[in-house]
């Protein structure tokens, strides 16, 4: 088994559902991480 890390910033995007269904097709477990701050757009 292969492993790999990835990492994506700004994942709260409008391209984040298109990532996740993507990952999702292949099987691909990932970790997403956004900070609040980011959420709330400060």
């Amino acid at each position: 088994m292969n492993t790999a890390i990835l990492t994506i910033d700004d994942v709260a995007s409008r391209n984040t559902p298109a990532i996740v269904d993507y990952l999702a097709e292949k099987g691909i477990r990932a970790i997403l991480k956004c900070c609040y701050t980011d959420i709330l757009g400060i």
